[in-house]
């Protein structure tokens, strides 16, 4: 009996695995048993999860970088606990993320050539509350990442901002894979709890959902991204491993579902848009088999497979770009062995007589360019990726400024201590205008004469002003411990009620205006804007984009007359004052006395700090101390914040009832449905009942008139 064989360009693709001079050795790889690729690679780098001690870590190593490794060469950690998965950005080959059972996510640059270590992370993605078990990049849009947890969350970061976008809570069990479609406008899941699901990811909503594999084992899952069809792999309730292909238009039923074969290890698709080929390689397996996917019925037809005598513990797949595609390579596969600490790349080659560029075999591919912004992609733009051609092999490796923290730009070196020393002085170091005599460091030492002059260090003024330094204080808040007059202590303010009076130096210029201190001003601005006396409010009230530093004035003029205030000297406030504050809301008047109560319970720890402050500090203490000084400041600018909204619905209070009382009305005219304003001419008695807002001396009398 004749019959024919399917024509198929890839009938004869095989696999070729690398001599052992282009393998790597010395691998530690995890032994964790949680189903995962454990591994991920660009044509600049190949990341492995390795066995760390005392928390997670993976290594990076240069794909040039052939041979046996140094055991701790290009090691990342900094994560208290395994990590389970990494992916590379698909449009910076500089930039890694990697999930970890400490519930986080962390996203860490790696410099051309490679480190030696690495420790300190570009963001860290904080949101799962159990441990975080699969991520994956969005295909088209740039810093647009999901992750899936042991909490059964989705979230959906922005990375750029180092926020939450969206958290989805449709699962009921663990997601044991994810994948997004062509455009990025939906992605897809598989679960613990045997159903597939079609999710959109902006609207946080679920599209479609379908029962999958019978089997209680872990279920994967490819995005055949540019055919709208969806390859899954999985178990039968007799335990037989599957795979099935589905319409996303349809998940009701399998276009074709299929045994394996009775293995027990989880199956991973891989599939090839350019090619339209799947690969399927089962853990613990050695073979690696290929499918040839189609529009007509079967759907897929089965092409070979490459065989190996070595176990697998996993693979990863090398993107199209780093491919060899003068040896007609179509794929690329890394192979870590099960047995040993070995990683070997096996090539799947389309053999041609001849070595020039093929595009039957190398089409146009996606490119390392993102198609859309973050902000276009949450506006609801779709949009295909960016390809690329393979021929001229130009823009096949990324260089890109990595540039994440909105408005923090990172200077990325060796050193991982640098990015911390520089947030820390530029925070801390800030400018003293003042005239050296007068600042609180350098009591007692040298004036600006003695710098601009060229003074002489033996005179006897000189002398006399370094031995004040050295005098012993009997307030144990202003003992002073410095060794030489250049030194600057890092000595904090005296935080008793001196440090609210004027700071006059001991070596004061004459006839210098006394100053007051950063404390005494800040206490000004504090009670300034509590008050509610309308006096100070200002007549135009601060309006989205309105002039925010209208309210300075008045801390001006109270700093020129220097004059007490009311509220801070325990004076009674105006009748203004209390009739104005009769008018604001009771609901944000308790949010704000809590917010004072936080600072001023922040104020008294930070006096019990300062009252046993280290003179000589250790770098640990001084980063405590910013930290501490910073959120303070927070503090302070969201209890401003406040009073300026309150102060505007105070005003907008004000001017209704202005207009209230200017306006008159009849009162017989009114209706049942309410009085209608403008349609009837007041009549007298209603003109002379009105009594006008502005003569009356509190707001509690016009009830009454």
């Amino acid at each position: 009996m004749s019959f024919r064989i399917r024509p198929s360009k890839f009938r004869h693709v095989y696999g070729e695995p690398a001599k052992k001079n282009l393998c790597y050795e010395n691998i530690r790889i995890s032994k964790n048993a949680h189903d995962t690729y454990f591994s991920c690679t660009n044509p600049k780098f190949l990341a492995v999860i390795i066995e760390s001690a005392g928390g997670g870590a993976f290594q990076v190593l240069p794909l040039e970088r052939f041979g046996r490794i140094d055991l701790d060469w290009g090691k990342v950690s900094g994560h208290s606990g395994p990590v389970l998965d990494i992916k590379f950005d698909p449009f910076n080959d500089n930039v890694i993320a990697s999930a970890s059972e400490d519930c986080t996510v962390k996203l860490w640059h790696i410099p051309d050539g490679g480190a030696r270590e690495i420790r300190d992370s570009l963001v860290t993605l904080q949101g799962h509350t159990r441990r975080v078990v699969q991520i994956e990049w969005h295909p088209t849009a740039e810093n647009i990442l999901i992750s899936a947890g042991s909490d059964s969350l989705v979230i959906l970061w922005d990375c750029g901002a180092g926020e939450a976008i969206r958290i989805i809570d449709c699962h009921k069990d663990v997601v044991c894979s994810m994948g997004f479609s062509w455009t990025g406008n939906v992605f897809a899941t598989t679960c613990r709890d045997l159903q597939i699901r079609l999710i959109e990811p902006r609207m946080a909503k679920l599209a479609q959902i379908t029962p999958g594999h019978a089997g209680s084992k872990a279920s994967k899952l490819a995005f055949l991204t540019n055919r709208k069809q969806l390859f899954t792999t999985g178990f039968s309730k007799y335990t037989d491993r599957q795979y099935a292909v589905w319409d996303i238009n349809n998940l009701s039923q399998p276009l074709k579902m299929d045994i394996l074969d009775s293995s027990s290890g989880v199956t991973f698709p891989y599939y090839d848009p350019d090619t339209s080929v799947v690969y399927l390689a089962g853990r613990g397996d050695g073979n690696i088999r290929y499918y040839e996917m189609v529009d007509s019925f079967p759907v897929l037809h089965y092409l070979s497979q490459y065989q190996s005598s070595a176990p697998q513990r996993s693979l990863c797949a090398m993107p199209k770009r780093g491919l060899n595609v003068n040896a007609c390579e179509i794929f690329r596969f890394y192979k870590l062995y099960a047995t040993k600490n070995y990683i070997e790349p096996i090539s799947m080659i389309a053999p041609r007589k001849s070595g020039l560029f093929h595009e039957d075999l190398f089409p146009e591919t996606a490119a390392p360019t993102p198609s859309m912004t973050t902000e276009d992609w949450l506006n609801g733009q779709n949009s295909p990726p960016v390809m690329t051609s393979l021929k001229t092999r130009d823009s096949l490796k990324t260089n890109k400024p990595v540039v994440y923290r909105a408005g923090d730009n990172q200077l990325i070196t060796s050193d991982r201590n640098n990015e911390l020393k520089f947030r820390f002085i530029a925070d801390t170091a800030k400018v003293d205008y003042r005239p050296l005599s007068e600042r609180k460091q350098n009591k007692g030492a040298l004036t600006d004469d003695d710098v601009r002059g060229g003074f002489n260090r033996s005179s006897p003024e000189v002398l006399k002003r370094r031995s004040l330094a050295f005098e012993p204080s009997t307030d144990l808040n202003q003992r002073s411990i410095r060794s030489h007059p250049h030194r600057l202590s890092l000595q904090e303010e005296p935080t008793s009620h001196q440090s609210e009076q004027v700071d006059v130096a001991v070596t004061a210029l004459p006839g210098a205006p006394p100053r007051k201190s950063f404390r005494k001003l800040q206490r000004m601005w504090s009670d300034r804007q509590h008050s509610l006396d309308v006096a100070v409010i200002p007549e135009s009230p601060v309006i989205n984009g309105g002039d925010e530093f209208s309210s300075f004035d008045i801390l001006h003029e109270t700093l020129e007359s220097d004059q007490p205030d009311p509220l801070s000297n325990g004076q009674e406030p105006t009748t203004s004052a209390l009739s104005d504050s009769s008018l604001m809301d009771v609901q944000t008047s308790n949010e704000t006395k809590s917010v004072d109560s936080e600072i001023s319970s922040g104020r008294s720890d930070e006096r019990s700090d300062k009252e046993n402050h280290d003179p000589d500090p250790s770098f640990p203490q001084i980063f405590k101390l910013f930290l501490e000084q910073k959120e303070t400041i927070v503090k302070l600018e969201r209890t401003l914040r406040l009073k300026d909204e309150e102060n505007a619905r105070l005003l907008a209070q004000i001017r209704l009832l202005q207009e209230s009382a200017a306006s008159t009305y009849d009162p017989r005219e009114v209706s049942v449905d309410g009085p209608e304003i403008g349609m009837h001419e007041p009549c007298e008695s209603a003109r002379e009942s009105v009594v006008n807002l502005d003569e009356c001396e509190t707001f509690g009398g016009t009830s009454e008139s």
